[in-house]
């Protein structure tokens, strides 16, 4: 990607940068320090592409449980902890890229923290 952006080919984005009035780009630090998430809003309906914030479903249930590839182990889960209050608050649909079918789903508060609520498309 080097040569892209120094061709000067990309525009770089930061947190709380909006794009189209739709996405807005937010920090998500602990994977990786500049991590960004995306927040997609469009006629009163909420979705979050998490981004590495979440590895496995897991850690919906165990947000504190880390991989191996986070480089902040401390703030890695609290990250993941805000994303999933804010993904439940917001009745949003979540976009994990690591998870397998059906790779997106809303969040639910249960007594103890979360549980992920499958979603499956149909035309």
């Amino acid at each position: 990607m080097r040569p892209v952006v120094e061709a000067g080919l990309v525009d770089l984005v930061e947190p709380g940068d909006r794009l189209l009035d739709v996405l807005t780009f937010t920090h998500a630090p602990g994977h990786t320090d500049g991590q960004l998430n995306i927040r997609l809003e469009c006629d009163g309906a909420v979705g979050l592409f998490t981004a590495d914030v979440l590895h496995q479903p897991m850690q919906i249930v165990c947000p504190e449980l880390n991989t191996r590839f986070c480089e902040d182990n401390e703030r890695a889960p609290s990250t993941r902890k805000a994303l999933l209050g804010l993904a439940a608050e917001a009745n949003a649909v979540i976009f994990p890229q690591h998870f397998g079918a059906p790779h997106a789903g809303r969040v639910a508060n249960t007594r103890g923290g979360y549980r992920f609520e499958p979603i499956t498309w149909t035309n």
